[in-house]
């Protein structure tokens, strides 16, 4: 079987990331990540690192990360698994009642993985991987504002959200 995934929804928020990495962490030789999102800025940005974007799944995937955490991009995740596939959401499913396709996810072996993203853990890899390859994740950035700013930037509808602040030191932190 090909190793192939994607990533899915239109609120997908890293879009050369995945395109990026594929050589790190794909099997050799294999597809790598193809991004499945209806924005297109989005995606133009994912093709500016080499991914083949799409607007819609299609074909069977071995590994689908599902980024909208929305009901409705987790169910065509699921859809669009291989047999024996994995599908990761990464993130959380506030409406109470989500459908999920569990006949389907048996009859094709279907895992679905979904939980608290432990990406401190992956910190010290992931600054290797752009120390070592260059990789540009400024890139990805589409709203850059001043920390104490945080709360009209999160609201803005925008791929990347980077804060900056001035570096704590001793002084400057308050106390507890």
């Amino acid at each position: 079987m090909a190793y192939t995934e994607i990533m899915t929804g239109p609120e997908h928020r890293a879009p050369g990331l995945e395109a990026a990495t594929d050589e790190d962490f794909a099997p050799e030789g294999e597809k790598g990540t193809q991004p499945v999102n209806d924005d297109p800025g989005q995606r133009s940005i994912a093709e500016s690192f080499g991914a083949r974007a799409h607007s819609r799944e299609s074909g069977d995937y071995d590994v689908v990360v599902e980024a909208t955490s929305r009901p409705t991009g987790l169910r065509p995740a699921l859809r669009a698994l291989a047999s024996g596939g994995v599908c990761t959401a990464v993130g959380y499913y506030l409406a109470t009642g989500t459908r999920v396709p569990l006949m389907r996810m048996y009859a094709t072996d279907a895992t679905l993985r979904l939980g608290v993203s432990h990406s401190h853990a992956l910190l010290p890899d992931l600054l290797d991987l752009f120390h070592r390859t260059g990789f540009p994740a400024e890139r990805v950035t589409t709203l850059e504002a001043p920390w104490d700013e945080a709360p009209a930037a999160y609201t803005a509808r925008t791929t990347k959200v980077v804060l900056r602040r001035d570096p704590l030191t001793p002084d400057t932190r308050e106390a507890p």
